[in-house]
């Protein structure tokens, strides 16, 4: 079987497409917890669940873009390559935020 070799940046485009397909269910969880958990009626569970759901994400969302640049950082002892697959994931989040707060700014 050959062995596919990816360039730096698009593995961290990869990477950034996966992050930014994360959010938009967890944003559409949050946008829907009402309808899928019920109202909150003043108890400990909300904030609770709310803290939690924030920790679950930060923890999906820092392997989903460090996980890979971690092992060829630690496992392939590569660290240029590592720092180029994070600094291209930081510029193509970049990109999809300048691109969005264009669009929102622009919207009627």
């Amino acid at each position: 079987m050959k062995k596919i070799k990816l360039s730096p940046a698009f593995v961290g485009f990869l990477q950034t497409i996966g992050f930014l397909s994360y959010l938009a269910l967890f944003a559409a969880l949050i946008m829907n917890g009402n309808a899928i958990f019920g109202p909150v009626n003043k108890t400990i569970l909300g904030p609770m669940l709310a803290f939690s759901l924030f920790t679950f994400s930060a923890i999906i969302c820092a392997s989903v873009m460090l996980a890979y640049p971690f092992y060829i950082f630690w496992e392939k002892k590569d660290f240029k390559t590592a720092a180029q697959i994070v600094a291209s994931s930081a510029f193509w989040l970049f990109i999809f935020i300048f691109f969005s707060c264009v669009l929102l700014a622009t919207r009627p």
